[in-house]
């Protein structure tokens, strides 16, 4: 569903569920970034792209963070 008709349409109410079905997602996407940051940090494996590997993860927690702020405001 989108906020803006939502909004447009007067349902405020939805979006409070709207924003529940994006804060669990960013929750876990969290939680993903510090486990995959800690295996990434303590393992052997992929020494060569380790530093790519972290930035990936943190965009991609970024765009998570985004999605949920833009709710939120």
């Amino acid at each position: 569903m989108d906020v803006s008709n939502t909004i447009k349409k007067g349902r405020l109410g939805d979006i409070s569920n709207i924003y529940n079905n994006i804060d669990t997602p960013e929750t876990e996407a969290d939680n993903m970034r510090r486990i995959l940051s800690e295996e990434l940090c303590k393992g052997t494996y992929f020494t060569h792209i380790r530093e790519d590997l972290l930035n990936l993860v943190e965009e991609i927690d970024n765009i998570a963070d985004y999605t949920k702020g833009s709710v939120n405001n």
